[in-house]
């Protein structure tokens, strides 16, 4: 086993949860805590370690490749290894290669021979082709129950000399209590280890036993968040959202690959305008059974109306023309983007009520094993995410808003009623585009 002691390649403290890795790595382990506790980077720091003194096969994971280049990759690259510039980090001794259709992407140690490897769940021939000794999943959650077992299963591989046991670590953020990760940990199946925010050098102190000024900072942000999000990501507990309403959303069964999309078939778009709220625009495709799939989203602050309209002209520059575009009421902002795309859109059917009934009644696994409604795992791509929305612990795609989507519960407000208007962009404009499914109009104007 490696020594615990930090060694001149090593730039940073690691404590708390995965300190306890160089003592107690073995099995299925998952290191949980709330934002800002940096277990991520720590688990990472506690990797490169190994590899710069042992000969190891390291799998990196999230459930795509694109998601884990765009956040723990990032991490490593520009946190762990020193002055990588892409290629190389001299003062390593690591090297990375990019990958092709032979060889997935990897960095490989020149001292010991160790390779990291990186793939998403989505390449999991390229997972299954080998055994590992350390499996590192980010974004634990993400995984289903068979996704995790299959990772179990390419551990241990048999060897002819002494050697530590293989370890799948997971990290994540807290989620649902009923979530397969708290019922395998109760049923003795994994090692579930918290983290909190003390464990990170970068936010606490610990000679003066202070909040750093980033650690002040960021304290401040989680400490603004309400509901459910302030439970899971400032105190860091596994809890329900309360008064959920869309309780048929499962993202084991809604969010799937691309590769499920046919790209002939028709498109349909819907807008939530916004500028200090998020701006939301998704492009749906319409199978012949109608089901809908969210294929293409924008979800960010910040930009104005005449440049989102560029940004998807371009973007969807390839595809088929959009049968109808559906959008909220501001008048403005409707002519804005009438006027830079040349495509006319249409006023959104707003009832609340039935629109939310209408998603639901979508939701639910149909007797032909599928739900109705869809959302491809890449619709809104993390390189594209907006990146203050992450860090204030806000919603950055609308499948994020699917499990904090609550009922209004307020005195003098009757359960059931009305939604609680915060963070429900998307879920705006997906209403908007359900609803104009499934409600008959007539003398409805089309694109021009």
């Amino acid at each position: 086993m490696v020594a615990q002691a930090v060694d001149v390649h090593i730039s940073t403290e690691i404590r708390g949860a995965p300190a306890r890795l160089f003592d107690e790595a073995n099995g299925e382990i998952i290191i949980s805590g709330p934002a800002g506790t940096g277990k991520t980077r720590a688990i990472l720091e506690y990797i490169h370690q190994r590899c710069s003194n042992e000969k190891l096969r390291v799998l990196f994971l999230r459930k795509t490749a694109e998601s884990l280049k765009a956040s723990a990759l990032v991490t490593f690259q520009e946190q762990v290894l020193h002055e990588f510039d892409g290629k190389q980090s001299v003062y390593d001794g690591v090297t990375y290669f990019g990958g092709n259709n032979i060889r997935s992407a990897q960095f490989t140690y020149g001292a010991t021979g160790s390779r990291i490897v990186i793939a998403g769940i989505d390449q999991s021939t390229k997972v299954k082709s080998t055994e590992w000794d350390i499996v590192f999943v980010n974004e634990a959650t993400e995984l289903t129950l068979d996704d995790w077992e299959m990772l179990t299963g390419r551990t241990d591989r048999p060897s002819m000399f002494v050697k530590p046991p293989s370890v799948v670590i997971g990290d994540c953020n807290p989620d649902a209590p009923t979530h397969w990760i708290k019922q395998r940990e109760t049923l003795g199946n994994l090692k579930f280890w918290a983290s909190i925010h003390e464990d990170n050098p970068a936010m606490w102190d610990r000679k003066r036993k202070a909040w750093t000024p980033s650690g002040t900072a960021y304290m401040h942000r989680l400490d603004t968040l309400t509901g459910v999000r302030y439970q899971r990501l400032r105190l860091g507990k596994w809890v329900a959202a309360e008064g959920q309403i869309y309780e048929g959303w499962d993202a084991a069964v809604h969010l799937i690959d691309r590769s499920a999309v046919n790209p002939e078939w028709p498109h349909v778009w819907d807008i939530d305008f916004g500028f200090t709220n998020p701006f939301v625009w998704h492009d749906w495709q319409i199978d012949p059974d109608g089901r809908l799939y969210l294929v293409d989203e924008i979800y960010h602050t910040g930009i104005l109306v005449e440049d989102h309209a560029t940004n998807i002209m371009n973007r969807t520059a390839d595809r088929r023309r959009p049968s109808v575009i559906v959008t909220d009421h501001d008048a403005e902002d409707r002519a804005t983007f009438e006027r830079k795309t040349g495509y006319r859109t249409l006023a959104a059917k707003k009832d609340v009520s039935p629109g939310i009934q209408a998603v639901a009644s979508r939701l639910k696994v149909q007797d032909d094993g599928k739900p109705r409604l869809y959302i491809v795992r890449d619709a809104c791509p993390h390189r594209e995410r907006d990146r203050s929305l992450i860090e204030r612990g806000k919603p950055s795609c609308t499948a994020d808003e699917f499990p904090t989507y609550i009922w209004d519960t307020r005195q003098g407000v009757k359960r059931g009623e009305a939604p609680m208007k915060e963070d429900d962009h998307g879920m705006d404009g997906l209403r908007y585009q359900v609803m104009h499914h499934e409600v008959k109009r007539s003398g409805i104007r089309g694109i021009r």
